[in-house]
């Protein structure tokens, strides 16, 4: 009897610690990658300014970031995206390749000889946000919106083209903006399209989500509420183990599922606004994970992400406890961006 609570203890033991919670912390300084105002030649106007990006790498093993860059003398809703290239993730400054994607103008050829209605499926003017590049089957999608998801399809992450949905259609689904694209086929067999949506009378907004087998659709009708607390801007959801993580700027959630998030985040990445990052995207290289975030009007920057278990001393030691709207957040560094 003696034997078989010992076997027990242990078992208990052994299963508790392989349950245990893994948590995300900052790891040294933020290096940065790109300006804040790049040059969008013809469209420079003073106060432009980097926001929502996307970072991947292509074949030949470069890095890519495509960011909207707001603000800018593009006619319309003045945004567009600009691309930066790097040799390695690490890298900073990352070398600046000029306008990216424009959404054509209205009544004559824009610099890229774009023109509204005529070459392009847009119906806004000036409208480009918060692009997102996933990588499936060899081949490249960037999500991304004009008053409605659209997305575009590359064999090699360099030359691309519009993509049609199923139908045949250029807009995929109906959204707000700031839509990431999460891949959960092996779990649930779908795709979850992550993005704020306005509703409401007020126009109040919501973290929601459609789902897809496939990419080109058909998307659900009915949208997935994913978070109903905090900031629904920028969404980013990774699987990590058994769990999902939700990155609402730089407070993080975990859930078993990949939507209905809780209120409480497990903590925080960074301390006040002006060490704040803001759009976070995760990148996962040479098994290190990597966090990049924009900070307002200083340019896109990255940090490297170390998992550590819940009960690891070096987030109390490294962290200093910020009481937030009644939560209490365990932030393990206040990174000063370089």
């Amino acid at each position: 009897m003696h034997l078989l609570t010992q076997s027990l203890a242990v078992l208990f033991l052994s299963s508790h610690a392989f349950a245990q919670l893994e948590i995300p912390k900052l790891v040294g300084q933020w290096w940065k990658i790109a300006d804040t105002s790049p040059d969008v030649s013809p469209y420079n106007k003073k106060g432009q300014e980097a926001v929502d990006f996307t970072i991947y790498q292509t074949p030949d093993g470069k890095w890519q970031c495509v960011s909207c860059i707001r603000y800018t003398a593009y006619p319309g809703q003045t945004r567009l995206f600009h691309r930066w290239e790097g040799d390695n993730i690490t890298d900073h400054d990352w070398h600046p390749k000029g306008i990216f994607w424009t959404t054509g103008t209205v009544g004559a050829p824009d610099s890229l000889g774009r023109q509204l209605g005529i070459n392009t499926p847009y119906s806004t003017e000036g409208r480009l946000q918060a692009p997102h590049c996933v990588k499936y089957n060899g081949k490249y999608y960037m999500f991304h919106n004009n008053a409605g998801a659209f997305c575009l399809v590359s064999e090699n992450g360099r030359d691309w083209s519009q993509l049609q949905d199923y139908q045949g259609n250029y807009r995929f689904f109906d959204m707000s903006r700031d839509v990431m694209v999460f891949n959960d086929k092996e779990f649930s067999g779908n795709w979850y399209a992550v993005f704020l949506m306005n509703k409401g009378a007020d126009d109040s907004a919501i973290m929601a989500a459609r789902t897809a087998q496939n990419l080109e659709g058909p998307w659900s009708s009915e949208l997935t509420y994913v978070h109903s607390h905090g900031n629904p801007e920028s969404p980013f959801i990774i699987r990590k183990g058994n769990k999902y993580y939700l990155f609402e700027q730089m407070r993080v959630y975990v859930n078993d599922k990949p939507y209905d998030f809780p209120q409480t985040p497990i903590i925080r990445l960074g301390t006040g606004t002006t060490s704040q990052c803001y759009a976070p995207e995760i990148v996962e290289h040479q098994g290190k994970y990597y966090i990049a975030g924009y900070a307002n009007r200083r340019g896109i920057f990255i940090s490297e992400l170390e998992w550590v278990p819940e009960n690891d001393p070096s987030l109390d030691a490294a962290a200093e406890k910020i009481e937030i709207d009644g939560l209490t957040f365990y932030p393990p560094f206040s990174p000063k961006i370089t």
